[in-house]
């Protein structure tokens, strides 16, 4: 086994006129070389396994992913307002990601909760505009940080 890292250091000495330098520097090179070879080869071959579970892994993942619809996401804001979004999900759709995502559902007067830990959602089939919409408190918050318009 050649180290490339003795042979070029070899060739920049020999161009200084000191070719016994060079060599004696290329020999150790390659012995230090020859002598890790084998607990390199240890080392590959022991992070194998691994290595061959983590591809399997990622390739499994890969399968398991599906190709969801686009949704339209577009804000809407105007002025000082809280940050409205529009989009073409209805509200069915919605509640149903937000159950699937480990939300616990509760309905009061008319409006859906959703809560999971201190992050909650609220849906109603009205608002100000008339649309069907949502509200999105983000931890623990009182007052909604955005209002999601939904699609009918």
């Amino acid at each position: 086994m050649q180290c490339r890292y003795a042979d070029a250091f070899e060739a920049k000495v020999r161009n200084k006129r000191n070719p016994l330098l060079a060599r004696g520097i290329a020999a150790a090179g390659n012995a230090i070389a020859k002598a890790a070879k084998p607990y390199v080869d240890d080392a590959i071959k022991a992070a194998k396994p691994y290595v061959d579970d983590a591809v399997k892994a990622a390739k499994s993942a890969a399968d398991d992913v599906v190709q969801g619809t686009k949704s339209l996401y577009q804000n809407i804001t105007k002025g000082s307002s809280v940050r409205n979004i529009q989009t073409d999900v209805t509200k069915k759709t919605f509640e149903r990601n937000l159950e699937s995502s480990g939300f616990t559902k509760t309905t009061s007067n008319g409006v859906t909760h959703f809560t999971k830990g201190n992050t909650r959602y609220t849906t109603r089939n009205y608002s100000n505009q008339g649309s069907r919409t949502a509200d999105y408190y983000p931890n623990g918050s009182r007052t909604p940080f955005s209002k999601i318009r939904l699609g009918d």
